[in-house]
């Protein structure tokens, strides 16, 4: 699955976009 996480570098986030590439997805960061 392809997931776009805005604010991917603030706290809650990175922990975010951590878990969710953990679990098989596909993570793009946006700032």
């Amino acid at each position: 699955m392809r997931i776009i996480v805005a604010g991917g570098t603030g706290l809650i986030g990175s922990a975010l976009a951590d878990s969710l590439a953990g679990s098989g997805c596909e993570v793009t960061v946006l700032t």
